[in-house]
């Protein structure tokens, strides 16, 4: 099982968006907080349909990779 992390953000008045750092050209919006998680994981799902998932990244080698350059917003996990 792959614990892959996300990126989720928004601007002032506009939709949440996330995005997966190990996944490239993965990533979803909503327009509530509610919303984002449940469809975030829902795009990751559909998009390693049938594919072979990508390595994914430790937490922390996440963080050096953001290190100085941090996304701004909240990271959750989904297990896939």
């Amino acid at each position: 099982m792959l614990d892959y992390y996300a990126i989720v953000d928004q601007d002032e008045n506009s939709a949440y968006g996330a995005w997966f750092p190990d996944v490239e050209g993965c990533f979803s919006a909503a327009d509530t907080a509610d919303d984002i998680v449940p469809n975030a994981a829902q795009a990751l799902q559909l998009y390693l349909e049938g594919v072979e998932a990508p390595p994914a990244r430790s937490k922390s080698e996440l963080s050096r990779l953001f290190r100085g350059n941090s996304p701004q917003g909240r990271i959750f996990k989904k297990s896939m």
